[in-house]
């Protein structure tokens, strides 16, 4: 496959479409069988220069949303201990430092969790598609020791979550008002 950068046909702003995104955690619980996780995503937005590189990434989750599919494991997630998703109503994500690979994008990001700010990598594999739309499959691995959880506060949660993305983007003058509606405030990438 090409550089990753090439199944962008068009320059400009790239937003996710919302019924085709989905975020998955993956984690293996101490004693207890995988556990993976859903979280609404309220949109990923790529930045594309002229020449067609992705220059910026924006993704942003609401944590209330979690689902592991158990309503008590839920709320545990969700406490203050851990996600704190009263406090801290979005998780988000911000990478401008992005080069092509030989299927796709490496990223690397920072992860705005809670309190803590977290430096993440994401591997982006670019599915080629059409001027209309565009198929991304993102990975990472979060060390749950660099979100401030220790043994203690997470006695359940193994040391690595696994991170996946799968989301079609389309370009921003594509898409229904309602959709554009998280990006109608322009995000400062130093205060994250």
């Amino acid at each position: 496959m090409s550089a990753g950068f090439s199944h962008l046909p068009l320059s400009g702003t790239w937003l996710s479409v919302p019924e085709l995104t989905r975020v998955t955690l993956s984690a293996r619980p101490r004693r207890i069988r995988n556990v993976n996780v859903t979280v609404h995503v309220l949109g990923i937005r790529v930045v594309v220069n002229e020449d067609r590189h992705p220059v910026s990434i924006v993704a942003e989750m609401d944590p209330a949303t979690i689902d592991t599919g158990h309503a008590t494991f839920d709320q545990y997630v969700k406490v203050r201990t851990l996600m704190d998703a009263d406090a801290y109503p979005m998780v988000r994500w911000v990478s401008r430092d992005i080069s092509t690979t030989a299927t796709g994008w490496h990223a690397d990001g920072v992860l705005r969790i809670h309190d803590r700010l977290v430096p993440t990598e994401l591997d982006v594999f670019v599915i080629p598609s059409t001027d209309s739309c565009v198929q991304l499959h993102a990975t990472a691995s979060i060390d749950r020791r660099n979100l401030g959880l220790s043994v203690r506060r997470a006695p359940f949660m193994s040391r690595k979550v696994s991170v996946s993305i799968d989301t079609t983007l389309a370009p921003s003058k594509m898409l229904a008002p309602s959709d554009l509606e998280p990006w109608a405030r322009e995000i400062d990438h130093r205060s994250l």
